[in-house]
């Protein structure tokens, strides 16, 4: 295979990550919503990083929270959890980046923040399972 070979392989091998990993946001953002979330960005960026999902809502107890959302999906072949590819590495990362957001839009000081993951395993084009770890990391912020 020669070097144009390989680039156009790695190529489309990256778009289609970059497809499954937007319909997993999209699949999440549908199950956050319909859980009583408002989603208040979507692939936020700063030098850090970015965050799939930040979302707010008021609970039962009308405690005010905001969820710095990581989202990983993949087909229902892999043999391990997504949410195992969060390391913690990748938790830096999202803090950071929050931090960043948080400095940047400052009316949620008095929101609980939480990170959470999301996992999602695409089971064919019209099915998917998620699991959701609402506080699945901590950082002092």
């Amino acid at each position: 295979m020669d070097k144009e070979s390989k680039t156009k392989n790695i190529c489309r091998h990256d778009e289609a990550t970059r497809r499954v990993g937007k319909i997993g946001e999209e699949v999440c953002t549908l199950f956050l919503q319909n859980h009583g979330w408002y989603i208040v960005e979507r692939n936020w960026s700063c030098r850090f990083g970015e965050i799939d999902i930040i979302a707010r809502r008021i609970d039962v107890k009308q405690t005010k929270r905001l969820a710095f959302i990581e989202v990983k999906t993949h087909h229902l072949s892999h043999y391990f959890e997504p949410f195992e590819r969060v390391n913690l590495r990748k938790q830096r990362k999202i803090i950071l980046s929050a931090k960043c957001w948080l400095s940047t839009y400052t009316n949620y000081a008095d929101y609980f923040i939480s990170f959470d993951i999301a996992s999602i395993h695409l089971q064919s084009a019209h099915m998917a399972k998620i699991r959701y770890f609402s506080n699945a990391f901590v950082a002092p912020l």
